[in-house]
């Protein structure tokens, strides 16, 4: 049995794109899943997992996992169609673990004030259902005299 090995050395730094690329892949069915169930069970994982923060989570690692698994090919695939290696491999290395640093912080600062938004709704709803048997204090509201008209004058068309 022949094992095939890479024809550069460079192009193991594809194996770290794929990896995060498959990663992000599962995360997405995931929650591709968790959004089918609370479709059908309304209130499945409710404060924890609100529908709307799980349909952006599962649209926006789409985009990523495609990325990734772009730049994974294209880091394979560069050296072997100009027949050399990168010119510095762990410069990619470093370049994949500050796109997924990114891409953690920018995913934790859109997902975190929604869910903080969504649970002081939670609170001010509650809030209101506790108080829902007790009557609401009444306001009247203020009188509003009609216009005064001289007698004679017409109103409307100004004839």
């Amino acid at each position: 049995m022949n094992i095939p090995t890479l024809k550069y050395q460079s192009q193991a730094v594809s194996k770290l794109y794929f990896i995060a690329a498959l990663c992000l892949f599962t995360g997405q069915i995931l929650f591709g899943i968790t959004l089918g169930l609370q479709y059908v069970i309304g209130d499945l994982f409710f404060p924890y997992i609100p529908f709307n923060i799980a349909r952006m989570v599962h649209t926006n690692l789409l985009i990523v996992w495609l990325l990734f698994g772009f730049m994974g090919a294209a880091y394979f695939m560069v050296p072997e169609e100009s027949e050399t290696e990168l010119w510095s491999p762990l410069f990619a290395k470093i370049l994949f673990w500050v796109f997924l640093a990114a891409g953690v912080v920018l995913g934790l600062l859109a997902a975190v004030p929604s869910l903080f938004r969504h649970r002081r709704e939670i609170a001010r709803l509650a809030k209101e259902l506790r108080h829902a048997g007790r009557p609401a204090p009444t306001v009247q509201p203020p009188v509003v005299a009609a216009p005064q008209t001289a007698p004679g004058s017409s109103v409307g068309l100004g004839i």
